[in-house]
Parts: structure tokens; C-alpha cells; sequence
């Protein structure tokens, strides 16, 4: 099967106690990326330096790395500036605060190479969560919750923390927007509605991720983020007038 050159973009702001798994987890790949493309988005603590400290072990595997600064706040606006400096056919994309699964660029490129997918996203597994919630997640409710979510819309949404797109869609599309709205940035949501106008998005689950669950660590938390995140999606959907409700 032919392997793609895939670049990874990864946003950061206030990582510094998480960021070095992420990292680290880039370097264990078993099929290395072509560059990895940091972009800190005005950190106030040490996750500039310590990505800076990881310049030697990337050269030594001989993978391109790249520290970026975008101070307009948003992951939108961090997106969108690796992306533009990604030169690589796939972009694949997580967050500071995700580890990923040792075959992750593999799996990628394996998916790529077997589809004609413009997009494809795949699965999340929690960490640092309290034993309901991640009970909720071992029975693959919040998956379930997803899958839903994408047959009312009537398009496959992409998750920021584990998903890759063709460089050739995402230039189509203009990239990432801005999406900020009632302090949530949906600018994976907002990409994916315009990508599948031009194409499929496809949901691998063979594509692993394990993510930092911070933002639900407890019930009202979880609700409270939840419903703030329900908010947003509908505030997207009405002012890009995508869902014929809100026509």
C-alpha cells in the first residue's frame, strides 16, 4: 500500500504538563510524520520552551519541526497558521493535551491511500476523568452521541484532537474560519460542514486518540460544557444558514 507524507499541526496554549506526551507519543510513530508543525497560541506558562527543548530529538529522527506563534487568541486562528506552513498532501491534526496511539500516522496514511475521502476523523478514548464519565466512554456512548450528532446534520464532523484532511480540500475551502461564540471555538465542526459539500469525511476507528477530558471532570462540569458546546453548533448552524431549520 503506497504511504502519504503527512504533516502534523498542533495548536497549544498552557499545555506545558501535558504537551511532552503528546510529543513524545510523535516520536514512538511507526511511520514518522514528514513535520510536525507546533503552533503556540500566546502561552502564559512554559509550553513554548518546552517545545523548543524538543527540537534536538526530533532532528534526530530526522523529522522537520517547526514552533510557530499565533498571539489572535483562538485554535481557529493556531490551526489555521500550521496549516498554511504545512507542506505535506495529508494534514493530520490533535491538541497539546492528546496522546496518540503509536500507529496513528500509519493509520492515517492507510486510510488515505484506500479511499477517496477528502477527510476522515476517528476515534477518542479519555483520560483524567472521574469513574462515571469514563465509564460513559468505555461503552462508547460518547461515539454513539457523535454518530447521532452526524446523521441530523447530514455530515460526518471532525474532531480537532484526531483528524487529517487533503491539504488540495482544506485550500478549496479556505481553511479554518472563526467560530469563536459563547467561549467555544467549533472550528472543526464549522471545517467540516464546508468540506462535505465538496466530498466525504470518513470515520476511521482504527484512528486512535487518547485526549484530556478536562473539560468534563465532573457531572455539572460535563453538562456545563455540553450544553455551552450545544449552544455554539446551533449558533454556527443558524449564521451559515446549514441546517434547513434555520433557513
Amino acid at each position: 500500500m503506497k504511504t502519504l507524507n503527512i504533516s502534523v499541526v498542533i495548536p497549544v496554549k498552557n499545555e506545558a504538563d501535558l504537551i511532552p506526551d503528546c510529543l513524545e507519543s510523535l516520536l514512538q510513530q511507526t511511520m514518522l510524520p514528514a513535520e510536525v508543525i507546533v503552533v503556540d497560541n500566546g502561552s502564559t506558562d512554559a509550553s513554548f520552551v518546552i517545545a523548543c527543548s524538543y527540537i534536538k530529538k526530533f532532528k534526530e529522527k530526522n523529522i522537520p519541526f517547526y514552533i510557530l506563534q499565533e498571539m489572535t487568541p483562538g485554535t481557529d486562528n493556531a490551526r489555521q497558521k500550521g496549516c498554511l506552513r504545512a507542506k505535506s498532501p495529508i494534514i493530520a491534526m490533535t491538541d497539546a493535551d492528546s496522546r496518540l496511539t503509536s500507529t496513528w500516522i500509519e493509520r492515517i496514511s492507510a486510510h488515505f491511500s484506500s479511499t477517496s475521502d477528502i477527510a476522515v476523523t476517528g476515534r477518542l478514548t479519555l483520560f483524567d476523568v472521574p469513574t462515571l464519565i469514563l465509564w460513559i466512554d468505555k461503552v462508547h456512548l460518547f461515539e454513539f452521541w457523535e454518530k447521532m450528532k452526524n446523521h441530523v446534520f447530514g455530515f460526518t464532523s471532525l474532531l480537532g484532537s484526531n483528524c487529517a484532511v487533503r491539504s488540495s480540500a482544506l485550500q478549496k475551502v479556505g481553511g479554518f474560519h472563526n467560530t469563536l461564540s459563547f467561549g467555544m471555538n467549533l472550528e472543526d465542526f464549522e471545517l467540516a460542514h464546508r468540506l462535505s459539500q465538496f466530498g466525504t469525511i470518513g470515520f476511521d476507528p482504527s484512528i486512535m486518540v487518547h485526549t484530556s477530558a478536562r473539560a468534563y471532570a465532573t457531572i455539572p462540569l460535563a453538562l456545563g460544557t455540553t450544553i455551552k458546546r450545544w449552544k455554539a453548533i446551533f449558533h454556527i448552524l443558524k449564521a451559515r444558514k446549514c441546517w434547513t431549520y434555520f433557513k
